[in-house]
């Protein structure tokens, strides 16, 4: 992965989108970078003429959605490696405090988030135990890549199959998919992150996420 520019300070610039592709640039071997996103980035959107009218005219753009690419997301935010929180919610959750025991840490912070209604923290949350002083896991980035590729087949095989599957069109939690794939790539975290919340689901997530994998 090469950077897009070099900053007046020597500094080389990548762009949010490869890194979301192809891993953070300390894999590749640089040590100090910019990471920077474009409007683009954050709302990408489809590339036809009317589509690009309408992106300038309306309020809420249209939006386009890569599986891939969230999945690489959710990847590193279970690393605890992407994701910013606000310093307003780290604050909270200090004030609330969390369990140390590594089976209670994870749901002991997703209990603080979820009585302020801040759901869309959950996946952040090794993020969160970190900059509290638990650190989430041990990983090196080329084993990221490689659940990454995997994933990438796993996706394709399930747009083949998913005809065969009436009551479910939709590909499975991604974090369910994440944490069996990370676990099975042999990377390990300091704590219990529960893959699903109820048996059932767990059930039909492993059903079908063992039929992707034939």
């Amino acid at each position: 992965m090469e950077p897009v520019r070099i900053d007046p300070w020597g500094v080389p610039v990548f762009r949010m989108h490869d890194v979301n592709l192809y891993g953070l640039p300390s894999y590749y071997g640089y040590e100090d970078y910019i990471v920077v996103s474009t409007y683009e980035d954050e709302c990408p959107f489809v590339l036809d003429w009317n589509g690009e009218q309408e992106r300038r005219g309306v309020l809420r753009p249209v939006h386009r959605y890569s599986r891939v690419e969230r999945f690489v997301s959710v990847v590193y935010q279970l690393l605890g490696e992407r994701g910013d929180v606000p310093d307003s919610v780290i604050d909270v959750v200090r004030h609330w405090g969390f369990d140390s025991d590594p089976l209670l840490a994870w749901n002991s912070v997703r209990f603080v988030l979820k009585q302020y209604g801040w759901a869309k923290y959950y996946n952040r949350i090794p993020g969160i135990l970190a900059r509290l002083g638990y650190h989430p896991a041990r990983f090196q980035f080329w084993k990221i890549e490689e659940v990454i590729q995997k994933f990438k087949k796993m996706s394709s095989k399930f747009d083949c199959i998913k005809s065969q599957l009436p009551s479910r069109t939709y590909f499975p939690n991604l974090r369910y998919v994440a944490l069996r794939m990370l676990e099975e790539d042999g990377i390990t975290f300091n704590y219990m992150i529960p893959k699903i919340r109820t048996k059932r689901k767990l059930k039909v997530m492993s059903d079908i996420y063992d039929l992707m994998c034939e």
